[in-house]
């Protein structure tokens, strides 16, 4: 048999039982005929957008999971995640782009490069403490369980003393392992609504931003074309898209993002009799990080105080501060986050 024969087989024996516990639950497609179990490892550069169709467990031992995708190009794929990697507050029905993006070497490896380098090329963990006397056993004894997982694959040397040789090259080296075990996948949240829940929404919709020369006429591109033609229709009813246009002007997008933001305001100005205060070029607003909203337009911060509330797109890590005090200011260059201490209920 040629080379890899006994990994393929193990391929095919996942991509069998994906598929027989698949066909139970997706019977409206042609699973056997169409799953297509990706290598990640040669598709770094690559996006894929699809539906969200499921979760599926690869390999228990090594908590290895993949997304079951229907993408917009007729395709059903099984996409492998990386060792560990879950999806996260990605919803079963969602609509996402699926980035592959170069591996490369972690954290730790620049740390043992960096130790290595002012010891003659060599890492020990007595080493790693005289020269981070801060680090924890820990701390140094994750770095060494790191090193035997490198040269199980033969890209380091344990010698007779106990130390470990790193080469000139480790760092380009663990950066292959790690490209080798699946490369890196970023999952961005496009819709968490299907298609057809978008065609009626007054807000700027992922099918607004669909491009249709990428969607296949069968399977989740074949149902995204029909309700692109549907929306088209309503827009064009609403005075948002003339007759022959069939893309949106700039001054047609920032009115439907104003709608939803409107709407936003008004529904919660009725569920909490608060006054909807919008944050002005130089404003300030002071209150407690209430909630989190997902929108068309991304995620944003409710922040309210007593008698009125506004809103705000959510900035990368700021969910930590949900519940917390905080003080908004809006400049030219966006708007500025600052935490305060944690409290309970404003009302």
């Amino acid at each position: 048999m040629k080379p890899g024969w006994t990994e393929t087989l193990k391929q095919l024996g996942r991509k069998g039982d994906i598929i027989r516990s698949m066909a139970a639950r997706y019977r409206s497609f042609d699973v056997a005929n169409r799953l297509e179990l990706l290598d990640g490892t040669r598709l770094a550069g690559t996006t894929l957008t699809g539906r969200i169709a499921g979760t599926v467990i690869l390999d228990e031992m090594e908590d290895r999971h993949a997304l079951i995708l229907e993408r917009t190009d007729g395709k059903v794929s099984l996409i492998p995640l990386a060792p560990g990697q879950r999806p996260v507050d990605v919803p079963e029905g969602a609509i996402a782009d699926i980035r592959f993006t170069q591996a490369k070497a972690r954290r730790s490896d620049h740390t043992i490069a960096r130790i290595a380098s002012l010891s003659d090329g060599t890492w020990s963990e007595d080493r790693h403490a005289s020269l981070d006397p801060e680090s924890s056993p820990a701390y140094r004894l994750a770095h060494k369980r790191r090193l035997e997982a490198l040269r199980r694959a033969g890209i380091v040397q344990r010698l007779a003393s106990g130390d470990w040789k790193i080469g000139e090259d480790y760092l380009a080296r663990a950066a292959a392992y790690e490209q080798a075990r699946g490369g890196a996948r970023d999952i961005f949240l496009r819709s968490r609504a299907g298609p057809d829940a978008l065609v009626e929404a007054d807000a700027l919709t992922w099918l607004d931003e669909v491009d249709p020369e990428r969607l296949a006429e069968t399977g989740f591109g074949g149902e995204v074309r029909r309700a692109r033609l549907e929306r088209m229709t309503v827009l064009r009813s609403r005075g948002l898209l003339a007759e022959q246009e069939t893309a949106l002007s700039a001054q047609a997008r920032e009115q439907l993002k104003a709608n939803e933001l409107a709407g936003l305001a008004a529904a919660e100005a009725r569920a909490s009799g608060r006054t909807f205060q919008a944050l002005e070029h130089g404003g300030t607003f002071s209150g407690r990080f209430e909630k989190i909203i997902d929108t068309h337009q991304g995620r944003m911060a409710l922040v309210g105080q007593e008698g009125a509330f506004t809103l705000v797109r959510m900035r990368t890590g700021m969910g930590a501060g949900l519940g917390r005090d905080i003080s908004l200011t809006r400049k030219s260059t966006g708007i500025d986050w600052m935490m305060g201490r944690e409290r309970g209920p404003s009302r």
